[in-house]
């Protein structure tokens, strides 16, 4: 009875750790809004970017649609790692996009016979057709993933795999945006973080880079259900190659699911140690 009783305790501990830890991906994706902002009808709309106080910027990108970089950025919210090099957008692109949208805008009006959703969505189709045109489809969707918009981003993304089905970067940008292909209020498809297709394609993008530290976490998240040992292996990896991943606590799943409890709560210590060294 003793050893249940401590079992339920770790069992509880871990719990925190799964609630805390290895969810911060979906979680505070989810936290994010995940719809454009209303723009009242009396008023010009405007297009939004990213702000230096929701991204870390560690880098000056240009607009550059070839640019690629293995460097993984961090948010400043939270922990959530972005595996892109950051894109910004410049005024005078800005300018453009205001204008293509006054201009789809007026066109809807002169309609006389719209709705609110029409009226945004067009907002959005402006914005799309001079952005992707300047960025190209694939850092677009990388810009969406940037302002915290993934659910948008996903055509995009499987837009430009689809027109270069074995680029790493293709894939890696499908894979971060592929469990937002969804409506944004249909929950019923969303954390599709272990959907069979996705983990195909982490495989893919493993063989392809073995040592890259996102794609390793995110093939142990989605596997660990059910192969928690192969699992705990891509962990630890992704652990020794960035640190910053040890907030995930994903090790700790892993030894929780294969009932090594000790080196579990372990480990829920040890997050919990980073997160007061960094309050």
């Amino acid at each position: 009875m003793k050893l249940q009783i401590e079992n339920l305790t770790v069992l509880f501990l871990i719990s925190a750790l799964l609630l805390t830890g290895c969810s911060g991906y979906s979680v505070k994706t989810a936290q994010r809004s995940m719809e454009p902002e209303h723009t009242p009808l009396d008023k010009s709309p405007r297009v939004s970017k990213p702000t230096q106080q929701e991204v870390d910027i560690d880098t000056e990108q240009t607009l550059n649609p070839n640019a690629r970089s293995p460097l993984i950025f961090q948010r400043k919210q939270g922990h959530a790692l972005y595996p892109f090099t950051p894109v910004t957008i410049s005024k005078g692109l800005e300018k453009l996009a205001d204008a293509e949208i006054k201009s789809r805008l007026a066109k809807l009006k002169k309609s006389g016979d719209y709705s609110e959703f029409e009226y945004e969505e067009t907002i959005w189709e402006g914005m799309d057709s001079v952005y992707e045109e300047a960025l190209g489809t694939l850092r677009y969707a990388q810009y969406y993933c940037y302002q915290g918009r993934p659910y948008r981003a996903y055509p995009f993304a499987a837009k430009a795999l689809a027109a270069n089905p074995n680029d790493f970067e293709a894939l890696l940008t499908w894979v971060y945006t592929y469990e937002h292909n969804r409506e944004p209020h249909n929950r019923e498809s969303y954390n599709r973080f272990d959907d069979a297709e996705r983990v195909i394609a982490l495989r893919r993008l493993q063989n392809m880079n073995p040592n890259h530290p996102y794609v390793l976490q995110e093939l142990a998240r989605a596997i660990y259900p059910e192969r928690p040992t192969e699992a705990l292996g891509y962990a630890k990896k992704a652990l020794q190659l960035d640190y910053r991943y040890s907030r995930e606590g994903l090790d700790g799943v892993c030894y929780f699911q294969s009932g090594d409890y000790k080196k579990a709560l372990s480990v829920y210590e040890r997050v919990y140690a980073d997160a007061d060294a960094d309050s």
